[in-house]
């Protein structure tokens, strides 16, 4: 996955072409981007989150406010993308600005 893509909402991803929700055989749903249409080696699936797999059926499409987070395994190191819910992360300064009100 391209490093830029991580912390960018859908609406951001003007250049990738996105599936509808998919749900791999372990009941784990997800989405494909893919920046060439028709070539495998350019699709990316991307995990959605729980919270936005209970919200959302198989051939639905995300909202494109959803955002590509970066997750990362503390044991390996693994990095992968997840999809969230833009109201789910918040950034530092937001959050600061809300507490001095």
């Amino acid at each position: 996955m391209k490093v830029e893509l991580f912390g960018k909402t859908l609406a951001e991803c003007k250049d990738y072409h996105m599936t509808a929700v998919k749900e791999n055989i372990n009941g784990n749903k997800y989405v494909t981007l893919n920046s060439e249409p028709g070539n495998r080696e350019t699709a990316i699936n991307i995990y959605i989150s729980q919270r936005l797999s209970d919200k959302y059926d198989v051939d639905e499409h995300l909202p494109l406010g959803a955002v590509i987070q970066k997750m990362t395994d503390e044991e390996t190191g693994e990095e992968w993308p997840l999809l969230t819910s833009a109201s789910t992360y918040v950034s530092i300064a937001e959050l600061l600005e809300a507490a001095n009100g």
